[in-house]
């Protein structure tokens, strides 16, 4: 692939690493290209309807791999009662990353968590910079050696709370990607920003999705599940 600076351009070249490539639902989104390559992995999150119009796509996003959802499930009943249609009538053949162990949610996983936040531990304790969906995504292709992470679908500049509180976030996620010899490419609508990374240490912002939009049991002063999130 030709060097843009970090930048994702349309034409792409068969690449036998190991790659994968987050969507998000910012308007870019319609710049994935397509047909999906086979051997690249495709991680979709939260609201399916955002992503209607390329769910119906027979070449685009059926192929998707994983699907995360790391919102209480009363959060996702009340804001958007057809993603809980949608988890339950997977097929259980692709994960779908949720807070905790879903039993009628065919191929629920329970996302790592605590291994991610250990794994990537500051000098305060377990890292708990996580202020969106995408960071605790980023993590975990990290955390599994991704060779390559293809960003399409994001700009990071749609509100406020994603200027100040969420773009850092993610910036510092891309930095530590990089750190540890990641390819990670992205869209030109964040290219032509500011790269200023944040630091895990002054956060004090909610961990997303688990405080900011918590299971009935989950504890915010100790930033855990009361019961335990059970496996698989």
């Amino acid at each position: 692939m030709p060097d843009r600076g970090g930048v994702l351009w349309p034409l792409f070249f068969l690449d036998l690493s190991k790659t994968l490539r987050l969507l998000g639902t910012a308007p870019n989104r319609s710049d994935l290209p397509l047909p999906h390559l086979p051997d690249v992995e495709l991680w979709l999150a939260n609201d399916f309807r955002r992503y209607r119009k390329y769910l119906d796509n027979p070449v685009g996003i059926p192929h998707w791999t994983r699907w995360f959802n790391l919102h209480s499930r009363k959060h996702i009943e009340e804001t958007y009662p057809t993603g809980i249609s949608f988890l339950l009538n997977q097929d259980g053949t692709r994960p779908v990353y949720l807070q905790k162990y879903w039993d009628d949610v065919p191929g629920c996983r329970v996302f790592p968590r605590v291994e991610i936040q250990h794994y990537f531990a500051t000098a305060r304790g377990p890292n708990r910079y996580f202020a969106c969906t995408l960071a605790w995504q980023l993590a975990l292709a990290i955390y599994e050696q991704f060779d390559k992470i293809e960003m399409w679908g994001y700009e990071l500049n749609d509100s406020i709370k994603r200027k100040l509180v969420e773009r850092p976030c993610v910036f510092y996620w891309i930095q530590l990607a990089r750190d540890k010899g990641i390819e990670i490419q992205y869209q030109q609508e964040i290219a032509d920003i500011p790269f200023v990374v944040g630091d895990p240490d002054t956060y004090v912002e909610s961990l997303y999705g688990f405080s900011s939009k918590p299971e009935l049991d989950w504890d915010p002063v100790t930033e855990s599940f009361i019961t335990g999130p059970t496996s698989l």
